[in-house]
């Protein structure tokens, strides 16, 4: 069997399972408004981890963390590996604290907790902020993986067309499972990216004949692969403090994140949920570095995609159709549930303008989601080196919000300062006129996204006691 024809009958079975999942989804939802956008609020540990794990982890784990391991060595490996256990800690931390903030009130989204601090002004900032953001980040997500799929698949479809499949995939069981629907896919995909990068961690292995070769073979290829900061000197020390700190504030900055840890079951799930996920990425990290190293001994390329199209080639039939599956699985994992966030946080955003307009709040949240789907496939096909710099410093955008979220959560007695959201507005507004060149990126000798995110959080925490005092 060719190539073309094993990637064919493994996307086939794929796709089938996939739907099967979402019509499993709606089938429980019973027509039920709150199951379609809470899943009933009652997520299980397993499915719970597997949907946080493969919603939290893009393409960045197939195409971004090999290569980032193959360009600047085993300091990522550090990097990574740290901020994994911080991130497992705050989640943890997070997951009560949430609980207990939305434990009486009519939860839908986290627009319902920043307007019950803020009112309407701050839910504007937010959502503006989330969309500003995310839609450039999931678009470079399609771009990447439609690109590689048309590079490799032996089949004249164009790019385009790539993307236009992957997105349809979404828009599919999105819409027929809900949150519950996109859950269950994204088990299935956690566990296809998982498996995918050992699988191939497995392969390439075996060609060095264990951990003791590839990394000897690492040191006479370039010694600095093998220390901090690395032969680019990327991982400086305010790099790695940026790094660290908009990852670590993932569950609070990024609304899909926030509604998986809203929706666990009981104490014991918010107890396991964060340990597991830890604990399986800390594996997935060491399957990367195996990947990396490998490519920095082994393969010659001047990007991510490159890299893995080059080493997806290298695979027997079988396990290149996996692993392209794989990347169309990370692709789609991420991507799904921040469409369907968004679609939730414009409805409440709007005062929950479907009941106003007296339409389906679900069909509502669908036709949002098809309209950012047909935006990020315009700004994928299109997008400009500002739009790549938006979705590469998504993560820190998002983040600058963080303070804000965060007080809407834990402050639950009383209105807050509409001030808060101003300061938060101004300096997205900063923030964004850096990426595109207009502000200066470094000030004082220090990068002003974490001057930025520091002004944010003491402003913050100083107006928030200060309100509390009067």
């Amino acid at each position: 069997m060719s190539k073309g024809t094993t990637f064919i009958a493994v996307a086939f079975v794929y796709i089938a399972v996939l739907i099967t999942l979402a019509l499993v989804g709606n089938r429980k939802n019973k027509g039920d408004e709150k199951e379609f956008f809470l899943a009933g609020g009652n997520l299980g540990t397993i499915i719970g981890f597997l949907t946080f794990f493969a919603t939290l982890y893009s393409t960045f784990i197939l195409i971004g963390m090999p290569n980032f391991f193959r360009v600047h060595g085993v300091g990522t490996w550090i990097f990574l590996g740290v901020t994994d256990m911080a991130l497992a800690v705050f989640t943890l931390w997070l997951c009560f604290k949430l609980k207990d903030r939305i434990a009486s009130k009519d939860f839908r989204s986290m627009s319902d907790l920043i307007r019950d601090s803020f009112g309407g002004w701050g839910v504007v900032v937010y959502v503006m902020g989330l969309v500003i953001f995310l839609i450039p980040y999931i678009a470079i997500q399609i771009k990447g993986a439609s690109g590689l799929l048309s590079a490799i698949v032996p089949y004249s479809i164009p790019q385009w067309g790539w993307a236009l499949i992957i997105l349809v995939l979404m828009f599919l069981y999105s819409s027929i499972g809900g949150l519950r629907g996109i859950m269950y896919c994204d088990a299935l995909q956690g566990i296809m990216l998982f498996s995918v990068i050992w699988i191939m961690a497995a392969v390439v292995l075996s060609k060095f004949g264990g951990l003791g070769p590839l990394f000897q073979a690492v040191a006479e290829t370039d010694e600095r692969l093998l220390s901090v900061p690395g032969p680019k000197g990327l991982l400086s020390t305010q790099w790695l403090i940026a790094g660290f700190i908009s990852i670590v504030l993932l569950p609070v900055s990024q609304p899909q994140l926030t509604s998986r840890l809203s929706i666990l079951k009981g104490v014991n799930e918010r107890r396991k949920v964060p340990v597991l996920h830890a604990s399986f990425t800390f594996l997935l990290l060491i399957a990367g570095l195996i990947i990396g190293l490998y490519g920095a001994v082994a393969i010659t390329a001047n990007s991510g995609p490159e890299f893995i199209g080059k080493l997806i080639l290298e695979q027997n039939a079988v396990i290149g159709a996996i692993a392209l599956i794989g990347i169309l699985a990370a692709a789609m994992s991420t991507s799904d549930s921040q469409f369907f966030a968004l679609g939730s946080e414009i409805n409440n955003a709007l005062g929950r303008i479907s009941e106003k307009l007296k339409i389906s709040a679900v069909v509502f949240v669908k036709f949002i989601i098809l309209i950012f789907c047909a935006a990020a496939f315009a700004v994928a096909m299109k997008s400009s080196q500002g739009i790549i710099s938006l979705a590469i410093s998504g993560f820190m955008g998002t983040a600058l919000m963080a303070p804000m979220v965060m007080a809407s959560t834990l402050i639950k007695e009383r209105k807050l300062s509409t001030v808060i959201p101003a300061i938060t507005a101004a300096s997205l507004v900063f923030f964004l006129l850096s990426l595109f060149g207009v502000t200066p990126k470094i000030a004082w000798g220090l990068r002003t996204d974490l001057l930025l995110l520091a002004f944010n959080s003491a402003a913050t925490i100083l107006i928030v006691s200060s309100d509390g005092d009067s």
